[in-house]
């Protein structure tokens, strides 16, 4: 990003096509999927976790999965994943 004289505020092509910075709370567990151009594509596609882990190493998040296609669904799932730290003298 860089400024003008005028104060007008532009962005360069590149800062936007390289990333975007996501600031994840710790404790937090994102699902993600690669998107494709349908539903039925994206569908075939596996799923990846970002787990952020807090002060005591833990993290917990859920996943809410439908048809991708009704209005009225017939079977719906509820992923509830976690992730709670062992004591020491446990392994992880």
């Amino acid at each position: 990003m860089k400024a003008t004289l005028a104060g007008v505020i532009t962005f360069a092509d590149t800062i936007l096509r390289e990333h975007i910075n996501v600031h994840v709370r710790g404790g937090s567990i994102l699902p993600l999927q690669e998107p494709a151009y349908t539903t039925s594509l994206t569908r075939a596609n596996p799923y990846s976790l970002v787990v952020a882990l807090d002060e005591s190493g833990e993290a917990s998040g859920s996943l809410y999965l439908d048809d991708g296609e009704s209005l009225v669904q017939n079977a719906t799932k509820l992923v509830q994943v976690s992730r709670h730290c062992c004591h020491a003298d446990q392994p992880n």
